[in-house]
């Protein structure tokens, strides 16, 4: 009687190495072209499976490693490389061993206790021993620290380290980063830990000194230049270096009152200094006179302060220019006793001489002696006016005479007079040999004549 194979009784376990199974032999065509059934024990089956060379590759989800790997050739461990997602032979780094079955750690980590307290920063002194930085700690991404040195050099004349403190760079045209500088706002006398206050920003090629209006005690923007010793020569100096032509170079100040921020001072490379006008100030630059050498500073003012001495410069509103001004203002007194002083120092700078004040009644006074086109005064001269030669006027303005020195003879200079007319009176005294007749009048026309008293008709 046949049976099919799917009616058989099913082995419920392993197949013993004697057990028989059913196959077809394709190279044996005795019974049909398509091979010859023949029985094979289980033992056989499996060691012509173990003979054979596996060269195919398990997936993981089959139960494999899903890679065809190699010996090799020393201690390896066997992990997941998640960057790869691949299995791999991990190779142990330096400190670390494989000993058989073994994972060992040659170098160690080494010793010693943590040190400082709290939250302060450690350091490694050596391979046992921790050091920390006082007063240092780390909270909410902010690095504290009590001091930051670069590190010093030693020998003879070697260039010191640098310190670069730097915000965060940028991409392509965005914001760069800022370098924002605090201190602590001034409060009331107590214990309570005073809230930190922007000082000074660095954005970029723009440096901002700022203010905290409710710090009372230190309400004002401040750039100190100072020195501890007493050197043969102080300068302290405001550089603007760039290249190209000197004249584009400039250095500019400017004020903000009332959210408008104006052009206050204009330096240029080419030695100009421009004061420009501030609408909301009555005046630029003032020198505030004082009781001591050198008796005066230079500030800004505004409207209302009196007794102070005003440096207007010219500035320009709706086209029309306004005169260059050195003027002298005061709230209250005398127009008399209003007075700019021109004061000029002896060559060795020990004395101050008053040269000329110019006062409130708009009277000009000069103290001693004035030099037209003239520096030569004669012996003990005080209050002389001098005028030397120079070029005599070719016209006559309307309303105007013209006054004048030229000689009339070489070496013999006197006073001229131009008349609105175009008559020119010579101020000469004239030699009394030269004219006889004086009875007959006719020599007193000619010396008047002479002096251009007289025309010549």
């Amino acid at each position: 009687m046949s049976v099919r194979i799917n009616e058989l009784t099913a082995l419920g376990a392993a197949p013993a190495t004697g057990d028989l199974l059913l196959l077809t032999d394709v190279s044996d065509t005795t019974d049909s072209a398509q091979g010859t059934d023949k029985k094979i024990t289980a033992q056989n089956l499996l060691s012509a499976v173990a003979a054979s060379a596996f060269t195919g590759q398990v997936a993981l989800s089959a139960g494999g490693t899903g890679a065809k790997l190699s010996d090799p050739g020393a201690d390896r461990v066997l992990f997941w490389d998640d960057s790869a997602s691949a299995i791999t032979w991990l190779t142990v780094g330096t400190g670390l061993s494989i000993t058989d079955t073994s994972l060992t750690a040659t170098g160690g980590g080494g010793g010693g206790s943590p040190a400082g307290t709290g939250t302060e920063i450690q350091y490694r002194v050596d391979g046992t021993t921790f050091g920390a930085i006082a007063g240092s700690s780390f909270a909410s991404s902010t690095l504290f620290l009590p001091n930051v040195h670069a590190t010093a050099v030693s020998g003879a004349d070697q260039a010191g380290t640098s310190l670069v403190v730097a915000g965060g760079a940028r991409t392509g045209n965005a914001t760069p980063g800022t370098i924002i500088f605090k201190t602590s706002a001034v409060g009331s006398t107590g214990s309570t830990v005073q809230t930190q206050v922007t000082r000074m920003i660095l954005t970029g090629s723009l440096l901002e000194i700022t203010t905290d209006v409710t710090d009372t005690t230190t309400n004002s923007s401040n750039l100190k230049f100072s020195y501890s010793v007493a050197p043969t020569a102080c300068n302290n100096t405001i550089e603007n270096i760039q290249s190209g032509t000197a004249a584009a170079h400039k250095m500019i100040f400017k004020q903000t009152q009332n959210s408008v921020t104006t052009t206050a001072l204009t330096l240029s490379a080419d030695g100009f200094a421009k004061f420009d006008y501030i609408p909301v100030f009555t005046t630029n630059i003032s020198v505030k006179g004082g009781t001591a050498a050198p008796g005066g500073i230079i500030e800004t003012v505004e409207a209302g302060v009196s007794a102070v001495v005003h440096l207007a410069m010219s500035y320009t509103v709706s086209a029309s220019t306004y005169s260059n001004q050195l003027r002298c203002s005061f709230d209250s007194g005398t127009d008399a006793l209003n007075i700019l002083h021109l004061v000029v120092n002896t060559a060795a700078a020990a004395t101050r001489n008053d040269v000329m004040r110019l006062r409130g009644n708009q009277v000009a006074e000069v103290v001693k002696n004035l030099g037209i086109k003239s520096t030569a005064f004669g012996t003990s001269s005080d209050g002389v006016v001098s005028i030397g030669n120079g070029t005599e006027p070719g016209s006559s303005p309307a309303d105007s005479a013209q006054m004048y020195s030229k000689d009339v003879t070489a070496g013999n200079a006197c006073m001229h007079f131009r008349e609105e007319g175009g008559a020119v009176i010579k101020l000469k005294q004239q030699a009394k040999a030269s004219y006889n007749n004086w009875a007959a009048f006719t020599d007193v026309v000619a010396a008047l004549v002479a002096m251009g008293i007289f025309d010549t008709a």
